[in-house]
């Protein structure tokens, strides 16, 4: 069944390094697939590409003038030129090269859409929102139903996370909104709708006899996943973990979290995933439980 990503898939991994990426393709291969994408999904990835790294160097440059302006034994080299536009191109490039996505199923928007769209702000309908915004959900939504129509299998997997425009989140996660589902239904075409690519990699997970929960507990090192636990404690975590303090009247925070010894750690759940060249994908998900202190004293009134 061919597959449509929304950007903000992409957004939130530009690089591609999840797994579940590989799961995808591996999906697309073995059940001779195909990722669709609509142009409007390639011009906003392409535009927010642009943003991010626009925004990053413009930091960079920031903090290399500060730098630059103290006293100091060492020299900086200039900073090069970037062409935010040319970066971006690049970009798409290689993202359609690491996707197999060949020109063919890159899937124009049509003029023709927008009396449509005009007409779904005014009404408030799905996919845009209640105040008649998200014009690119609407083209996006409309280009789906045209390419699934044409199919001959009328039918396509949607993968975003956007679930206040597309989901349906007072049921499930994974359910498409029902105006969405009625309006798929009256033109014969039904699209399967998942929250992440975590959320579809579960739903098309294996199973190998061997590999149950007391196969993984033996196999993994808890001391090895304790010290990746630690490594992943920052600044960022400690200071969100401070603010989440409920304070009295006139209390205040001293100093930092003194972490207890306290550890403990457990398998909450677990997926695999077989590729076709017989390679095991494997998923955990552990809860972690930590102590710490904080001390807290109180202002003289």
């Amino acid at each position: 069944m061919d597959i449509v990503l929304d950007s903000n898939i992409i957004r939130s991994d530009l690089k591609l390094v999840d797994k579940n990426f590989e799961i995808l393709l591996d999906y697309l291969n073995s059940t001779n697939s195909k990722l669709i994408m609509p142009s409007i999904v390639i011009e906003e990835i392409h535009s927010l590409y642009q943003r991010a790294i626009k925004d990053s160097f413009e930091s960079l440059k920031s903090l290399h003038y500060k730098l630059n302006s103290m006293p100091k034994t060492f020299s900086l080299e200039p900073l090069p030129d970037i062409n935010y536009q040319i970066e971006a191109d690049e970009y798409v490039k290689s993202l359609k090269a690491k996707l197999n996505v060949m020109e063919d199923q890159i899937i124009p928007y049509r003029n023709e859409y927008l009396p449509e769209i005009v007409k779904r702000a005014i009404n408030r309908s799905k996919p845009l929102d209640s105040k008649g915004q998200q014009f690119r959900d609407g083209i996006l939504w409309l280009t789906m139903l045209d390419y699934a129509r044409d199919n001959a299998k009328k039918q396509m997997i949607f993968i975003s996370n956007n679930l206040r425009d597309f989901g349906d989140k007072e049921r499930s996660r994974n359910q498409l909104d029902d105006e969405l589902v009625q309006e798929a239904e009256s033109q014969g075409v039904e699209f399967l709708y998942y929250h992440s690519l975590l959320d579809f990699a579960k739903q098309h997970a294996s199973t190998v006899d061997f590999i149950n929960e007391g196969w993984i507990e033996s196999a993994m090192d808890i001391h090895k996943l304790r010290a990746l636990f630690w490594e992943a404690i920052d600044s960022d975590l400690e200071e969100e973990i401070l603010r989440s303090v409920e304070l009295g009247f006139m209390e205040n925070i001293v100093g930092h979290l003194d972490w207890s010894e306290y550890f403990d750690i457990h398998l909450e759940e677990f997926f695999l995933y077989k590729k076709s060249d017989g390679t095991i994908l494997l998923d955990l998900t552990y809860s972690v439980e930590i102590e710490a202190e904080i001390e807290v004293v109180r202002l003289a009134e």
